[in-house]
Order: C-alpha cells, then sequence, then structure tokens
C-alpha cells in the first residue's frame, strides 16, 4: 500500500513541481516501499511527458511541412532568361 501511495505522490510530484520531487526522493529516508513508489511514479510521468512532447512536436512539424510553400528555383539555369526578350535603349 505505501508503494501505491508513494508512486501516485510521485507522480502528482513530478507533474506540478519536478525539482521538488527530486529533492523529497533525495532527502527521503526509510519508508522503502513508499520511497520506491515515489521514483516509479516519477519514471512513469517522466516517460510519459517524454511521449507527449514528442508525439506534439512530430505533429507541429508535419503542419509545417503542409503549410511551406515550395521555394522557386534558384538555379543560375533559372536566371539564363530572365531579361529575354527586353529591349534596351544603349543610346
Amino acid at each position: 500500500m505505501d508503494n501505491f501511495k508513494g508512486f501516485n505522490n510521485g507522480y502528482l510530484l513530478s507533474h506540478h513541481a519536478a525539482d521538488l520531487a527530486d529533492t523529497v526522493i533525495d532527502k527521503l529516508e526509510g519508508k522503502e516501499d513508499y520511497l520506491q513508489g515515489l521514483k516509479d511514479g516519477k519514471q512513469q510521468y517522466e516517460q510519459e511527458l517524454d511521449k507527449e512532447l514528442s508525439r506534439w512536436a512530430d505533429q507541429h512539424k508535419d503542419m509545417q511541412d503542409q503549410s511551406r510553400e515550395p521555394e522557386p528555383d534558384k538555379s543560375p539555369e533559372s536566371d539564363k532568361n530572365k531579361d529575354k526578350g527586353l529591349d534596351y535603349d544603349m543610346d
């Protein structure tokens, strides 16, 4: 039961105050089941956060790729005929 409570508390603490979760885990002594639950809950939260951030980044990358217009051809060949047909008066 202590492990279960520790897990839930570690998860919530990591969600709301990750730095505090690290401090509590480092300083807490005794109650090995509770401490292990805290560590497991923190780890679970971090794994879920990493997955969510990766999913978010992938979605936004796809959206950027779709909204991007193709860049015009900037090769020297594209400038080759740029002035063709224009008459210049050199006088």
